[in-house]
């Protein structure tokens, strides 16, 4: 039996003003549903549809614990954040492989 991921991500729109910080265990699926406008009002709203932070943590409890610290950040870290793992904030594309370690998502630049 696979262990169970969970993710912490960040979502903004296509110039980068609005910040949406979510957590799941199917980051495919959500990103999708994201994307199709099927999820909060704000994502419709704001139109976030760029992912552009993933981590993943496997522990549940931990993992919204994270969600709630990251929204809790300042505007200014949470670009902190971003930009250490993405500075250029291009979009994260993910396969269809929610188990996928986070240092080896596509397009995220490391120091």
């Amino acid at each position: 039996m696979r262990a169970m991921s969970f993710w912490v991500y960040i979502l903004t729109s296509e110039r980068n003003t609005t910040l949406h910080v979510g957590v799941t265990g199917d980051p495919c699926r959500r990103i999708r549903a994201h994307k199709a406008h099927i999820t909060d009002p704000a994502t419709r709203k704001y139109n976030l549809e760029k992912l552009v932070y993933i981590e993943q943590i496997s522990d549940p409890t931990r993992a919204v614990a994270r969600e709630m610290q990251i929204t809790g950040m300042a505007r200014l870290r949470k670009e902190v954040l971003i930009n250490r793992h993405n500075p250029e904030w291009q979009e994260i594309v993910l396969e269809e492989m929610p188990s996928v370690p986070h240092d080896q998502i596509s397009s995220i630049s490391r120091d």
